[in-house]
């Protein structure tokens, strides 16, 4: 009995197939991510893209080359803020639903703190006289970003959305933690007269996380407690926190954006008040202002439509100290422009956070009128923006760095200045992230570089732009031997007339001439016949 010949059909190459095209698929796709032009600043994140890394023998044998070219392309991929807004829409499509809450499948956070005794609390500054810190309470503060109504717990990403506000979940490092405090030490060992603070800003998911959903996000209290039980001696911690929680139930973080609101940079502003022995300004001798409208990152992360049905509005206060303002932008270290503290065109939408300061620039200059022989510096990140304003009431000048772009060398910075304070303020992501721990080690000591833009490549033109251009350039040059030709008749006309003028003029000047000799010689005719008709005098009296 002969074998049984196997046939061979259509689906025995499907699988190669589909191979092929997955692999042809990966390889345009990744080409595509290097040519095509890379976006520079994340308008839903509202941050500046890593740039691209410059190759140097030691950072590719150290691997930090690699590192930086794979955030690098990770921030810059082809369509990446589109294809999270999709895949943000695919989660929400997906998962369990008991209890009217979404649950979807995340990270764990990141624990790994170990339980130790609560942190010193930060002496305080002898003061003049007692201040009741606790009386700087705005009583018509509006109520917390909690709506009401909305879901009562739904999990999208790392986003946690409740009754119309969203969180952000929080996994903390005990490794990442220790290195942060060591990076702040290493700026109070090395500059010696200067006073040194240390802020961590919490979130609005350390006050507002329900109960029963503790377990998704790491405590943020420890993990201050924890940074701030391994800074040194030489650094006096600010204890935010508590000043905080007792306003939980006031308007101090926005429902669809990560920061806290102007009322939660006050009460943290209340802390360092209390930690630098300096006697806080009340919002009610401050002006006032309000912009409606706003929507934030959780909104353009999530894209949930209960957010957007209730959208935050920004206050900021304007204190009563005459300034002036310099802001130092990127790759310009040393020319000031002349501003302001406040952005007051901001009108509402996404970047009305940029109302503080007029958002993330290198390094903003404030010079006051207070004469107090104090001077400080504030290095943070966005969180700082709503927060340094305050200080101006205090110092003789205020210099804010942002830690992601200023590019001189801060202890350098500080010496050459004679800044007396340097307060160091982070929200809690920002102690736990390494990207921002080695911003704010490289600043330290860095030396000065200008800053280069990225260069866009243009596209070549296509072959119908080049035809369109070639039609266009031999119109352009037919109009213009037109305009030449009319141009030469104009002067031609204009010669030929002139000419006959000049002609007529000498016919007229010839002709006057010999009418005018025409004249003189017939007068002379005329004297001359009467001169002849006229009998002489005395003629007919001889010897008489």
């Amino acid at each position: 009995m002969e074998p049984t010949k196997k046939r061979t059909g259509k689906a025995d190459y499907l699988p190669f197939i589909n191979i092929c095209v997955v692999v042809l698929a990966l390889v345009v796709v990744g080409v595509l991510a290097l040519v095509l032009p890379k976006p520079t600043v994340s308008e839903i994140e509202k941050r500046e893209l890593a740039k691209k890394p410059q190759w140097t023998l030691s950072s590719w044998f150290s691997g930090a080359f690699a590192k930086d070219y794979d955030a690098y392309y990770a921030d810059t991929f082809p369509q990446r803020e589109n294809f999270v807004s999709v895949a943000t829409k695919l989660e929400q499509m997906r998962g369990l639903h008991p209890d009217d809450v979404r649950i979807h499948q995340a990270s764990t956070p990141q624990t790994g703190i170990d339980q130790q005794k609560p942190a010193q609390q930060p002496q305080q500054q002898e003061s003049q006289q007692q201040i009741d810190y606790d009386s700087y309470t705005d009583p018509n503060a509006p109520g917390n970003g909690l709506s009401g109504n909305g879901s009562v717990g739904e999990q999208v990403g790392s986003i946690f959305l409740y009754q119309n506000m969203g969180m952000q979940i929080f996994g903390s490092s005990e490794t990442l933690s220790k290195r942060y405090a060591e990076v702040i030490n290493s700026y109070a060992d090395n500059l010696e007269g200067v006073q040194v603070y240390n802020l961590i800003a919490p979130t609005s998911i350390e006050f507002y996380l329900p109960e029963k959903y503790q377990g998704i996000s790491s405590s943020e209290k420890e993990n201050i407690e924890f940074v701030n039980q391994n800074l040194s001696d030489k650094v006096k911690p600010v204890d935010a926190y508590s000043e905080i929680e007792k306003q939980k139930d006031d308007y101090i973080y926005f429902r669809t954006d990560h920061h806290w609101t102007v009322r939660g940079a006050y009460a943290a502003y209340i802390a360092f008040c209390k930690t630098a022995g300096l006697e806080p300004v009340p919002l009610d001798e401050m002006e006032r202002h309000q912009i409606d409208g706003f929507v934030g990152t959780f909104y353009n992360q999530t894209q949930d439509a209960k957010l957007a049905e209730t959208p935050d509005f920004v206050e900021y206060f304007v204190p009563p100290t005459e300034t002036e303002t310099l802001r130092y932008e990127r790759g310009k270290a040393f020319d000031p422009v002349e501003g302001s503290i406040f952005a007051s065109y901001a009108t509402g939408g996404q970047n009305t956070y940029s109302v503080f300061l007029h958002g993330d620039f290198p390094l903003t200059k404030i010079t006051t009128d207070n004469h107090t022989g104090r001077k400080i510096m504030l290095i943070k990140e966005s969180f700082g923006n709503a927060f340094a304003p305050f200080l101006v009431s205090h110092y003789d000048e205020v210099y804010i760095v942002d830690q992601r772009y200023f590019e001189l060398g801060v202890e350098d910075f500080i010496k050459e200045n004679g800044i007396t304070d340097l307060l160091i303020l982070n929200n809690i992501f920002a102690v736990n992230t390494s990207l921002r721990i080695d911003e704010l080690e490289t600043i330290r000591d860095q030396e000065y570089t200008p800053y280069v833009a990225p260069v866009v490549p243009q596209p070549a033109p296509s072959q119908e732009q080049q035809d369109a251009a070639q039609q266009q350039a031999v119109t352009n040059e037919e109009e213009s031997s037109g305009q030449n030709a009319a141009q030469d008749a104009s002067q031609s006309t204009t010669q030929n007339a002139e000419q006959q003028v000049e002609q007529d003029e000498e016919k007229e000047s010839s002709e006057s001439s010999q009418k005018q000799q025409s004249d003189k010689d017939s007068q002379s005719d005329q004297e001359k016949t009467q001169s002849q008709e006229k009998p002489r005098k005395g003629l007919g009296r001889l010897g008489g």
